[in-house]
């Protein structure tokens, strides 16, 4: 890595915490850009089909709580499988649906969620086609992207569009332009209560919601 970097004319990156890496593993300091993750929102967007996915796993009502990264150990699925039983006793029909391409941690997180209790909560769909992410979104309540170590994750910014609020893990790229319990709610690092808590605020807090929403989409 930082042979390359040293011998790169032009280095970009899609957040300060990237190009700040780069820099410290030798990347040039002037030809260094930050280019941004846009969303196409005539893709994302508040007005996609809530039912589709929902009738397509018979969720009926169930509060959705959308897991879009992949199964690997960064994102910290066992936090999240560890946080329903939590979220269960305050929103007992409450699901969690995970998508993902990386399947490095499926057969243990599935253990996890059958060891404790929860394998009716939880619906690992596995890959999907992007042009069918939309309607994933729009059938969440809540979107969550818990990792240790992020840069600027492209799904947190569809679900936003799609007017789905975020559950984020406190890191540094988060310093840019999210604002705390303005376009999200940030948790520490595999704090699974923490996380617990976060979701059970976004799902029975309609006035939080409301707000988050309409921040994140203007």
């Amino acid at each position: 890595g930082m042979y390359v970097f040293a011998k790169a004319d032009v280095v970009t990156s899609d957040s300060v915490p990237l190009k700040e890496a780069s820099i410290a593993l030798g990347a040039p300091k002037d030809k260094n850009y930050i280019i941004q993750w846009g969303v196409d929102l005539t893709q994302f967007n508040p007005q996609i089909d809530r039912g589709r996915i929902r009738e397509k796993y018979d969720l009926g009502d169930s509060p959705l709580i959308l897991h879009p990264r992949p199964l690997m150990h960064i994102y910290n699925i066992d936090t999240i499988i560890r946080s329903l039983p939590e979220v269960l006793k305050g929103v007992p029909a409450a699901k969690i649906m995970f998508v993902y391409g990386f399947r490095e941690k499926e057969v243990e997180m599935k253990k996890l969620a059958s060891d404790l209790g929860m394998d009716d909560a939880t619906i690992f769909v596995g890959p999907v086609e992007y042009k069918e992410m939309p309607y994933y979104f729009a059938a969440a309540d809540v979107c969550l992207s818990v990792p240790s170590s992020d840069s600027s994750p492209r799904a947190v910014y569809e679900a936003m569009a799609c007017g789905v609020p975020p559950i984020l893990s406190d890191l540094p790229w988060t310093k840019e332009f999210i604002v705390s319990e303005q376009n999200a709610l940030l948790v520490p690092v595999k704090d699974h209560s923490a996380l617990a808590s976060a979701i059970l605020r976004l799902l029975s807090d309609e006035t939080l919601r409301q707000r988050v929403v309409a921040a994140n989409l203007k």
